[in-house]
């Protein structure tokens, strides 16, 4: 499943001093919630959440790929941050202790009744961050338009 379909240019950002995981996922959900006029940020918000309690998603690469799936999201989308600083993703899971902070995040909404959706884009998105250089290139990005064009770009390197 390419991503540019459902990476709106809207849910591409690049905050500044976040601090942590919780206000990460806060200015997700903020920003996110137009795109979901069925949805409350604080719904987003708690998905997001009970997701990371259950398995938390950040990589030892320093990607983190969030993802909520409810019934009121409508269509599947896809959002990039590249954050500065990386933050500390909160996790009590001993395997994910050592991570470094998280200065990418690729975060998924989908529809709860279509879980496939977002297992393909997970897909997507791991094969994109293990690219020669992606990484490097998107932490290049100094703005929203530079990092969507950039992961565009890497996502029809591969058709």
């Amino acid at each position: 499943m390419r991503l540019e379909p459902v990476l709106h240019p809207e849910l591409v950002l690049t905050p500044t001093d976040l601090g942590s995981m919780e206000a990460v996922l806060t200015h997700l959900s903020n920003h996110s919630a137009p795109m979901f006029p069925a949805l409350q940020a604080g719904r987003l918000l708690e998905g997001f959440l009970a997701r990371e309690a259950a398995y938390p998603t950040c990589t030892p690469e320093g990607v983190a790929f969030p993802h909520v799936l409810l019934p009121e999201i409508d269509a599947t989308r896809v959002a990039a941050l590249r954050l500065r600083p990386g933050v500390r993703w909160a996790t009590s899971s001993p395997s994910h202790a050592g991570h470094p902070p998280q200065d990418l995040v690729f975060a998924i909404f989908g529809n709860s009744d279509t879980p496939w959706e977002h297992v393909r884009l997970l897909a997507r998105l791991a094969r994109i961050s293990q690219g020669q250089g992606a990484l490097a290139r998107l932490r290049a990005a100094e703005n929203p338009q530079q990092l969507h064009a950039t992961l565009v770009a890497e996502d029809r390197r591969y058709g």
